[in-house]
Parts: C-alpha cells; sequence; structure tokens
C-alpha cells in the first residue's frame, strides 16, 4: 500500500514538471515568435528608409 502512493506522488511529481517544461517552451516558442516579427518589421522599416534616401 505504502508503495503504491510513493509511486503515484512521483508520477504526480513527473507530471507536474512535464507540465512546466511544455509551459515554458510554449512561452518560448512565442516569445520566439514576436522577436522574429518584430524583427521583420524593422527589415520593413530599414528597407523603407533606403528606398527614400535612394530617391533624393
Amino acid at each position: 500500500m505504502h508503495t503504491r502512493v510513493c509511486e503515484s506522488k512521483i508520477l504526480e511529481n513527473f507530471m507536474l514538471n512535464v507540465n512546466t517544461v511544455n509551459n515554458i517552451i510554449t512561452f518560448h516558442s512565442s516569445f520566439f515568435q514576436s522577436i522574429n516579427h518584430y524583427s521583420m518589421v524593422m527589415l520593413w522599416i530599414i528597407k523603407k528608409q533606403i528606398r527614400i534616401v535612394s530617391m533624393n
């Protein structure tokens, strides 16, 4: 009986850890996507600026 309780506790902790890791990964991927988006926008703005400069 005691080992059963221990096993379920270990499993519970393991599941919690897996969830935490998943959340961290999800957060990081969305963070990287937003950084990616930001850099795309910056590139686009820089290109616009260059075009304006070369017009003159």
